[in-house]
C-alpha cells in the first residue's frame, strides 16, 4: 500500500498531510458545506476492500482475495453475516481512504467546475464557496450509489454569519482549535489529576498528548497552557509510580506475589478458640 497515491484534496490518515491541510482550503470562505459518511468504516465490505486491492493496487484476483479476509471483520449471526472495516486498525483508514477515491475524481471536478472548492478528510467531506449549495445533492447520489449513505444530522452548511468548524478547527480569520475542542482537553485534564488509577492516567495523558501535538502547530496561548498542565500531570503520575515501588504496591493488573520457591503464600489461619467452661 505504500505505492497508493491520493489526490492532493484528500486528507487524514496520510503522511505529511493534517488537518490544517484540510482546513487551510475553505479559510473565509462565504459558505462551507460539511457532509458526513453516516457509518463510514461499518460500511466498507470485504468486496469494497476486494476491488481496492485489485483495480487501485494491481494485485491478483487471489491476493486480493486473501488481503480483504485479512482486513475486514464479520459481524451478525450466521443467517446474516456482514463483513465491515473495523475502525483503527493498521490498515483500515489507508483502505478507507483508497475506496473513496472514485467517488472523489466524480465530485471535485464537478465542483472546480462552479468555481468551488472540495476537500476531504477520511469521511468529512467540504465544500466551499458561493455555490457551494448546489453540489450537496450530487454528493449524496454519488455516496449512496457508491453503498453509502450521508448522515443528516451531520450535513451542515455554515454561512459567514455562523460558526465555520472543520476538524476541530475555527475557519473565522485564521485557523485555531475550536471552543469545544479547548473544552474537550480541560476534560481530559480533569479527569486525570481525579484518578485514583495509575493504568488510566497513563491512558488519559496519552490522548492529551495527541491534543497537543495536533494544536501546537497553530499556536496561541491555549496550547502553551496545554503543555503546562501536561508536564505538570507527567510528572504527578512518575511520584505516584514511585511511591508504589518504594512501598511495594503491586503493579495495577499484575498477579500477587507467591512466597518462597515460586509456591503461593500460606493463607492465614485463625486463632484457635479457648475451650467453653461446663456450668455447674
Amino acid at each position: 500500500m505504500q505505492s497508493a497515491s491520493f489526490p492532493p484534496y484528500v486528507c487524514g490518515g496520510i503522511r505529511g498531510r493534517s488537518a490544517r491541510n484540510f482546513a487551510e482550503e475553505h479559510l473565509n470562505k462565504r459558505c462551507v458545506t460539511r457532509i458526513d459518511v453516516s457509518d463510514f468504516f461499518g460500511s466498507i465490505t470485504s468486496v469494497m476492500v476486494e476491488k481496492v486491492f485489485r483495480r487501485q493496487l494491481k494485485c491478483s484476483k487471489d491476493v486480493a482475495q486473501l488481503a480483504a479476509r485479512l482486513l475486514t471483520r464479520c459481524n451478525g449471526s450466521l443467517s446474516r453475516r456482514r463483513t465491515f472495516l473495523p475502525q483503527g486498525g493498521p490498515a483500515s483508514t489507508v483502505i478507507a481512504n483508497l475506496v473513496l477515491v472514485p467517488c472523489d475524481r466524480r465530485l471535485q471536478p464537478a465542483a472546480a467546475a462552479i468555481r468551488v472548492s472540495y476537500g476531504r478528510y477520511v469521511d468529512d467531506i467540504a465544500i466551499s464557496g458561493d455555490r457551494a449549495r448546489k453540489v450537496i445533492p450530487l454528493v449524496v447520489s454519488v455516496l449512496k450509489n457508491s453503498g453509502f449513505q450521508v448522515s443528516r444530522r451531520k450535513l451542515v452548511v455554515m454561512s459567514q454569519q455562523m460558526k465555520q468548524e472543520l476538524a476541530g478547527l475555527n475557519l473565522k480569520s485564521r485557523l485555531r482549535p475550536t471552543r469545544s475542542f479547548e473544552k474537550g482537553c480541560i476534560v481530559l485534564m480533569h479527569e486525570a489529576r481525579s484518578t485514583d488509577s495509575i493504568t488510566e492516567m497513563k491512558r488519559l495523558l496519552a490522548r492529551l498528548r495527541g491534543k497537543l501535538a495536533y494544536v501546537r502547530p497553530f499556536g496561541g496561548p491555549f496550547p502553551q497552557r496545554l503543555a503546562t498542565n501536561l508536564d505538570s500531570l507527567t510528572e504527578k503520575l512518575q511520584q505516584r509510580m514511585n511511591t508504589h515501588e518504594v512501598v511495594g504496591l503491586p503493579q495495577e493488573g499484575a498477579e500477587p506475589s507467591s512466597g518462597k520457591g515460586g509456591e503461593a503464600p500460606p493463607a492465614l489461619s485463625r486463632p484457635a478458640r479457648p475451650p467453653r467452661q461446663r456450668r455447674r
